[in-house]
């Protein structure tokens, strides 16, 4: 009896002990997060689920290009914000910004960038904003930020914008308070609105941002007067009050040629509606017959935007379009710029 209750007490100091357990467990977990801690931390490359990677980006510095430092070392710098839209609202964001910079003795910093670097068109911005200010000059305008939340890898393979002292959402406001900026400030006003072309655009910025433009070859003849007609259709219904009609383009087409008679006309436009739509169109090239059999030669749907924007920046007379695409060549060209309006287009007699 007594070497069987000895052998009863062995057995009973083998079972497993479940408080003893718990704690064993425990006291793993610690040690296992002590060490994960004592670790050097390797900097995020890219987003993660839990962590988004801009939180670890370190801040890049304003943009060093010429046209943006207009306003010489120590000036504030002012970023806008870039538009997830059209090649045109997006581009004339960033040549507002660059206005608004240059008018108010700032430099221009740079774009907060959006992650889809293609255009509603389809078009590459990065490409064209590098074909507008030079090889390489993505790099140095756009930035990422750490509220933007995506997984898109091009995104994360620019900076992350500088600490903003100040943000603004009305460019009247920011102006007013333009003296109290501390030297080297970074501003942040994500769109300019208000910015006009006579008032913030001088000849010497317009030379400048057009550099680019005016090294490209033209299909203008040397000679003679030459007109560049932008005419917005694609995206647009007939009925929309944007594509302005056939008749008010016409009737200036006529007023021109009987002032320049050899005057060389060309017009641009696009048939093809934006991606999400690509399957349904809602023009077709034979709506320009009206322009052809009055003289003008007719380009459409154009795979590089730099070409058109060339011309009509540098046409003797731009004839524009209620669209943010013609606004860009028009703040670019110093000649005659003629816009219909917003309340409805027509031609005086």
């Amino acid at each position: 009896q007594q070497q069987q209750h000895q052998q009863q007490q062995q057995q009973g100091s083998q079972q497993p002990n479940p408080q003893s357990q718990k704690q064993d467990r425990e006291n793993n977990q610690k040690r296992k997060h002590d060490k994960e801690q004592d670790k050097p931390r390797k900097q995020e490359t890219r987003p993660s689920k839990t962590t988004p990677a801009p939180y670890f980006a370190p801040e890049g510095t304003p943009c060093g290009l010429e046209i943006c430092q207009l306003a010489g070392p120590g000036a504030p710098s002012l970023y806008v914000q870039e538009h997830s839209d059209g090649a045109g609202h997006r581009m004339a964001n960033i040549l507002n910004g660059m206005a608004g910079a240059a008018k108010n003795k700032m430099n221009f910093g740079g774009v907060v960038a959006v992650p889809n670097t293609k255009t509603e068109q389809g078009s590459d911005f990065r490409r064209l904003v590098n074909g507008m200010f030079g090889k390489g000059a993505s790099r140095q305008l756009f930035f990422r930020s750490n509220r933007t939340k995506t997984r898109s890898l091009e995104y994360f393979k620019v900076q992350h914008h500088p600490a903003f002292a100040a943000e603004y959402k009305d460019l009247k406001k920011m102006e007013a308070e333009r003296e109290s900026f501390n030297t080297s400030s970074n501003i942040f006003l994500p769109s300019p609105n208000g910015i006009t072309v006579s008032g913030y655009f001088p000849a010497a910025l317009q030379s400048g941002m057009r550099k680019r433009l005016l090294d490209m070859p033209v299909k203008f003849a040397g000679d003679r007067v030459t007109v560049g007609f932008h005419v917005r259709r694609g995206d647009l219904k007939e009925n929309d009050f944007r594509a302005t009609k056939d008749e008010y383009y016409y009737k200036l087409a006529e007023r021109i040629r009987q002032q320049w008679p050899t005057a060389d006309m060309h017009l641009w436009s696009s048939t093809k509606n934006i991606e999400a739509f690509a399957d349904k169109p809602l023009w077709k090239s034979s709506d320009f017959d009206g322009f052809r059999d009055r003289g003008l030669q007719v380009h459409l749907d154009d795979d590089d935007l730099l070409e058109p924007w060339a011309h009509l920046a540098r046409a003797h007379i731009f004839v524009m379009s209620q669209s943010s695409f013609s606004y860009v060549p028009a703040a670019l060209n110093p000649n005659c710029v003629l816009h219909p309006g917003t309340a409805g287009a027509s031609v005086p007699e």
